[in-house]
């Protein structure tokens, strides 16, 4: 087989912790709602609340009328369930009063909103009321979007210079970049205990996100509940999972634990022999603790068996082929092909018919909207 000599592997630099996504109800116990971040910074307490009525500008605020508002902020105002909103806010604290740089959150790739527009006059709305087409001409809200984002909610609605496209990531920390699944929503605290927000428009579940913090040139991070746009998984996401994902002539058996959505593992599939033989592999790590390999890449063809998932963490897999020098892969090498920054999968490599190889990585769980639109 000339596909594959060598795989070796190097981090580049550990920015979170491993994250598992799924998606269901807001209560999963695997998109916790508080956590402790953890890592060569400070330690710091990370607390975040859901609310469908919250005061518009102090975050983090739940309420019923706007007197329950203006006693915290002058001037802020309620704004309450039935105008659709749900407000993920997220506090961070630290003890000793350290005062955090920089703050990121990583979450799946819900999109910004369109601008509301009047379904026959075209003009821009906020209600019906602003539409003087007739009585058919109604005002046109886009939903399972991002409606506001940021530290501050002045002007609102707002979307602040630090959420990023998917795949653009953290320009400080480089999270979630290449990563065209996910989107970041970047913060800059300048006092000990900080608070930014994301609101969405429609209808949302609690996923699990990835949120770090940079001190300096320390980083401390952990894994907590973000914003999806799928009220409804889909029915057996979360049930005997099997997905099969084709690339080339190879297909891939992709295996999801019961009721979390967790990948298990990954497998090869042979191909019936009146078919071209598969020339792909399947990559994953050693990860039991008394290997004495543990933690190297190991990698299996069609028939070999399955690999359980590895966390991705800015990984650079150089692959070198027939003697002809290394190649690397991953980490801005892959254009526009994904590339993880964070969560857990597996790695599959194919011949490209020309002696050489290619690098795809499979998603690490049952495909979320973010993930079925940029992920094989």
């Amino acid at each position: 087989m000339m596909l594959i000599k060598r795989i070796s592997c190097t981090t580049l630099m550990v920015v979170m912790a491993v994250a598992f996504a799924v998606s269901g109800a807001m209560a999963e116990p695997d998109a916790p709602r508080e956590c402790l971040a953890t890592g060569s910074g400070p330690d710091y307490q990370i607390l975040m609340t859901v609310a469908s009525s919250f005061c518009r500008d102090s975050i983090g605020v739940e309420c019923e009328t706007d007197v329950e508002c203006t006693t915290v902020t002058a001037g802020d105002v309620c704004i309450t369930e039935d105008q659709g909103l749900v407000r993920f806010a997220y506090a961070i604290e630290d003890p000793n009063k350290f005062n955090p740089d920089h703050t990121v959150l990583s979450f799946d790739a819900v999109p910004v909103c369109a601008p509301s527009v009047c379904s026959v006059s075209g003009g821009g709305c906020a209600t019906s009321n602003d539409c003087n087409g007739g009585n058919q001409d109604i005002c046109l809200k886009d939903s399972e979007c991002i409606f506001a984002a940021g530290e501050t909610t002045n002007p609102y609605p707002d979307i602040t210079s630090g959420l990023r496209d998917p795949g653009v990531g953290d320009r400080s920390t480089l999270m979630g970049r290449y990563e065209k699944s996910r989107r970041v929503m970047t913060a800059n605290p300048n006092q000990a205990v900080s608070r930014f927000f994301v609101d969405i428009l429609g209808e949302v579940t609690c996923d699990s996100g990835d949120i770090l913090v940079k001190t300096g040139k320390k980083i401390s991070s952990c894994e907590i509940c973000a914003p999806l746009t799928s009220g409804d998984p889909g029915a057996g996401a979360f049930a005997n999972t099997e997905k099969i994902v084709t690339l080339g002539k190879c297909r891939f058996s992709r295996k999801f634990e019961n009721f979390t959505g967790k990948l298990i593992s990954s497998e090869v599939l042979q191909n019936d022999p009146s078919e071209p033989q598969c020339e792909g592999i399947v990559i994953s790590t050693d990860q039991d603790p008394g290997s004495p390999t543990f933690g190297e890449l190991v990698a299996k063809i069609a028939g070999e068996g399955t690999v359980p998932p590895m966390p991705f963490s800015n990984l650079e897999f150089n692959v070198e082929d027939g003697g002809n020098g290394p190649v690397s892969f991953g980490f801005g090498e892959q254009e526009d092909r994904i590339e993880y920054t964070s969560g857990t999968g597996t790695c599959v490599t194919l011949s490209d018919g020309f002696g050489g190889t290619s690098l795809a990585c499979t998603c690490q769980k049952p495909l979320s909207p973010g993930e079925i639109r940029f992920c094989r």
